[in-house]
Formats: structure tokens, C-alpha cells, sequence
């Protein structure tokens, strides 16, 4: 695999976001977390600023504090998740073609170029999508990307 050592599924945040918002967990999403016991998950870098402002949002309905918050941050950080970066070198030189490329997976997909990057990085590391997003679960069925089954 490019990049990455030992991952066994990418993670997308339609499953991840229950885990620290307290949206509604459903057994496949808790499965998916009682996996990460033993398994490791990978995301793109823009997991991170997902989940940041799934955070924000719910700490401003919920009139959270910064402390109310940094116990959810923790949770995050105490998961095995595996950021998927980029060599600098060959990120500048591929920086066209990556954005040509997420461009290109969106519109053939019908997905947003959020999700599109989900299904790249699972198809580039050949690697099962745990996600509850019926767009992406599609589009992945129609690249041969399995949904990652706990």
C-alpha cells in the first residue's frame, strides 16, 4: 500500500460522527468502532475537519464548553485511525492531478468531492469503506470497493 502501514478499512465520517455527537448510533456504526480494538481505520486529512465541525455544530446546539469538548477530542484521539498523507514531493507534483482526479470520481459517481475522496483512498489501497452514506455505499459497489463489514 502507498503511504500507509497495516490499515485494514477506510473510515468515512457518516459512520465516525455518531461515535462523538451522540447522533444515533446504529449496531453496524457501533460495530465499526468496536473494531477499531484490533483494527486500524484510514482516513483522508479531511476526515479531521469533518469531524471538527460536526464538533462545533454539536457543541453550539448543546452549549458545550472547551472542556465538554476536549473529552470528545480525546475519545477521537485514543481510536486507531490512521491519517493517509501524502509524500510532500510527490503531493507537489501530483497536485493537477489530484484535484483532476476527485473532480473526475465526483461526477462520474454523482458524489460530492468530500466523498469522492473516501472512495479514492479505498480504491488506491485496495481497501474496504466503512460508511452509512447510501451514495457512497452505491458508488463504491459500482468501483468493486467492498463496505467494510466488522
Amino acid at each position: 500500500m502507498s503511504g500507509v502501514r497495516s490499515a485494514d478499512f477506510v473510515l468515512d465520517t457518516s459512520v465516525s460522527a455518531a461515535w462523538v455527537i451522540d447522533a444515533q448510533i446504529t449496531p453496524y456504526k457501533l460495530s465499526v468502532l468496536n473494531s477499531l480494538h484490533t483494527k486500524i481505520a484510514i482516513v483522508p486529512a479531511l476526515w479531521h475537519i469533518e469531524m471538527s465541525n460536526l464538533v462545533c455544530k454539536y457543541a453550539r446546539k448543546n452549549n458545550l464548553t472547551m472542556p465538554n469538548i476536549e473529552v470528545h477530542l480525546a475519545e477521537l484521539g485514543e481510536l486507531a485511525i490512521k491519517t493517509f498523507e501524502w509524500d510532500a514531493s510527490k503531493a507537489a507534483r501530483q497536485k493537477q492531478g489530484a484535484l483532476r482526479s476527485v473532480t473526475q470520481t465526483a461526477l462520474a459517481f454523482g458524489l460530492t468531492s468530500y466523498d469522492a475522496q473516501y472512495l479514492q483512498l479505498a480504491l488506491r489501497e485496495n481497501l474496504p469503506l466503512a460508511t452509512c452514506d447510501e451514495q457512497l455505499c452505491a458508488s463504491a459497489k459500482l468501483a468493486g470497493v467492498a463496505i467494510y463489514q466488522p
